[in-house]
Formats: structure tokens, sequence, C-alpha cells
């Protein structure tokens, strides 16, 4: 029997949540190391997991000879030249969203990637939950008929994380104050790509247009927190809008609607979504007739079904109604497993893809001409912001030999 494979987590307090997971799969892959800038931060790693290693240096985690293996969950624009140095030394890298931040960037690690023995997989969880399996289950099989629309929301209000315990800006401060554009896509389009079939070649994304409200919320939680006169309440210091739609065209016509909002203070959903074909609905989170009274959650609604003369009317059914006949094969048999997971069951099914590809059992399911593509959408929506919502072509990130 190989090995167990020695990974290192790097960023512990996103990483933390790989905890159970590595716990879960312990004969395949075994926690060694943990690379954080807080030594409060490892040292409560330590008292968890006491034969690991503890870092600070990144550098150092890599030319220690203690991983084989890294998961990069650090913030976003660390992510590129992260994997970049553990793929130049035959390290194999997960790395959590996004891929990069710029189409350079995406084209650097691409070239890193193809030039390293070293597996890359882009660490997407949203694409791993038991409902979204299942919806892509339902596409490939075609359930929803000829497919026209398909929209993605992640909107939950992050304001309190734009500042440290100091009320400095933290990264994602930075970000907002900086940034104008769909920041953070891939956990919308990542699903959605794999409905469509955007890797195996059935479709391709060919445009996208942006618009962005006017920024209002963060002006209004930084009053309430720092008083009128702070320079973070003034009017025009932050830059990224309150909320920014995306409007992503395919080759076949289908629209793709992606909706981004982190600042205003409503009810969070990170993985709304909802397809429109010929032969069903889905909506990722709509009220549901029940003989009880209605309850939200995962609704079909099947053309099949419409009722009564003139215009049809239609009902939502619960989609786990269909569990059994449209259920992952791989959560029928991980269930128990990935439910003990995080991000609904998304950080099993990554490490355990993760080892299987490094393994050679399979090629990375989410692989790294993924993560550019559906990264790409935050540089693009914002030329196409700064160009008053004009369509922006999306370039093909995939070789000839892979297309």
């Amino acid at each position: 029997m190989s090995k167990p494979i020695r990974l290192g987590v790097v960023g512990g307090n996103r990483g933390r949540g790989f905890g159970q997971s590595l716990a879960t799969l312990k004969k395949d892959m075994i926690l060694t190391a943990i690379c954080d800038l807080n030594p409060g931060v490892c040292a409560s790693w330590k008292s968890d997991f006491p034969g690991i290693q503890t870092y600070t240096d990144y550098e150092h985690l890599l030319d220690s000879g203690t991983v084989d293996a890294v998961l990069i969950a650090t913030p976003m624009h660390l992510h590129v030249s992260q994997s970049i140095a553990a793929l130049r030394r035959g390290i194999h890298v997960a790395s959590e969203v996004t891929a990069c931040n710029t189409i350079a960037e995406g084209r650097q690690l691409i070239r890193a990637v193809e030039r390293s023995k070293a597996v890359y997989f882009f660490a997407e969880n949203y694409c791993y939950s038991r409902m979204h399996m299942m919806v892509e289950q339902m596409c490939h099989k075609g359930i929803f008929g000829e497919i026209s629309y398909v929209s993605g929301s992640y909107y939950h209000d992050c304001l309190p994380l734009m500042f440290d315990a100091k009320g400095q800006l933290t990264w994602r401060g930075e970000i907002r104050r900086d940034w104008q554009c769909n920041c953070y896509p891939t956990h919308s389009l990542g699903p959605i790509a794999r409905w469509l079939g955007i890797r195996e070649g059935r479709d391709r994304l060919v445009s996208v247009s942006a618009h962005m409200s006017r920024q209002v919320s963060a002006t209004a939680y930084c009053t309430r927190r720092f008083g009128p006169k702070s320079p973070y309440a003034q009017p025009d210091y932050f830059k990224l809008g309150d909320t920014v739609k995306t409007l992503v065209k395919t080759k076949k016509g289908i629209l793709i609607d992606l909706l981004f909002d982190t600042a205003s203070p409503r009810v969070g959903n990170c993985a709304e979504h909802f397809i429109a074909g010929t032969g069903a609905s889905f909506h990722s989170f709509t009220p549901i007739p029940f003989d009880d009274g209605m309850r939200a959650g995962p609704g079909i609604c099947y053309g099949s079904k419409g009722r009564g003369e003139g215009c049809p009317h239609y009902l939502w059914e619960p989609l786990m109604d269909e569990a059994r006949k449209y259920e992952h094969p791989v959560w029928k048999k991980h269930m128990q497993k990935a439910e003990r997971a995080g991000h609904g069951g998304g950080d099993y099914f990554i490490l355990m893809d993760f080892v299987n590809a490094i393994r050679g059992r399979c090629a990375p399911a989410i692989d790294v001409y993924d993560g550019v593509l559906w990264s790409s959408l935050i540089e693009l929506s914002a030329q196409s912001i700064r160009a008053g919502g004009k369509a922006i072509s999306i370039p093909e990130f995939r070789p000839k030999s892979l297309k």
C-alpha cells in the first residue's frame, strides 16, 4: 500500500474547515504541517494535531521536506505566487478560490502547471454540494431539455470582514476600496460550467457584459462603526458597488446571469441557482407547497406537469424527491463522510479527488484551465464595467490538445 500523502495547510483560519475531512481520509492523506503568519493560529493547530510541524514562512515549509502537497487557503492575491512556488518544487497544489485575479496571472499559472510534474487542483467546493451534483446528473441526462437561461447568485453581508481588530483594512477591505468588478465569480459559475459541459466542449463561454450599482452600503456601515468623519465613511472611499451583475453568453446562445453582492444587509445565500429549460426548471431556494404548508428549499418544475387551460399553471416539487433516480454516484457512496465535512460536503470531496489525482487514478476533477476560465471573469467584468457594459470576448485557456 502506498504511503499516505503528506499535506501542508497554508492559511490556518480557512484551512481549519478541512480538519474533519483529513481525519476521515487519514489512510490516504495525513496532515504534517501548518503554515500561518500568526503563531497563535499555528499553536492552535498544534494542540489538535500534536505531531505536525508549524511554519510562519511559506518558503521554509516548501523546502522542509515535510510535505508532498499543499492546500492553499490564504488571501486571494497570494494564490498564484504560492501555487507556482510549490509546483516548481514538484509539490502538488490544491488552491482555494479564486485561481487568479488577472488573466496574465492565469496564463502564468497555466504555464507553471504545464511545466510541472505535480498536480494542480482547483478547490471550488460549491461544485460538490449534494444538490449541485444531483442537478449535474440531471443536466447530463437531458432532464431539463434545451436550456436557455441559467443564473447563479452569491450574496451575503461581508462588510465586517473588511477590517481587523485594530480597525485597519484587511485584504477584503482593500478589494472593496480598489476593485470594480465581480470579485468572486467561481462559486456561482463553477457549478453552472459543469452543468453545461463547458470543460467537455459541449458549449463554450464566449462573452461577458457586466454592470455595477452605486456604492452605499459600505459607507453606511463605516459611518455607524467609525463615525461620519472617518475616511472610510466618505462616499468616494470604496469603489466597489453594492451589486455587480454579470451576463455571460455561450456559443449555443445560453444566457448565464451572475449576481455578486457582499455588502447589502439581507439574508445571505451563497449558492442560489436557477435553470430554465424546455423540459424542466430548477431553483435552489424557492417556496414549495407541502401538505402542512409552504417550505423553502431546492425545487424542480416539470414542463409536462403544467395544468389548466390557456396559460398552464406549474408547481415546484421538492428536488430531493428525485434523489432515488438522480443522486450522483459519489454522494451515494460517500454520503455519511461528506455530510460531516464543511461546505455541504465539498471539503471532503475536494480532498478525495485531490488524492485520486495525485495517485494517478484520474485527471484533476477541476483543473487549472477550469480555474483560470472561471476566475477570468474578475478582469473581464472589470473591463466591461469600465466600457459601460460592453460585451467583452472570453479567451480560451485550454490548449488545443485538450479541447
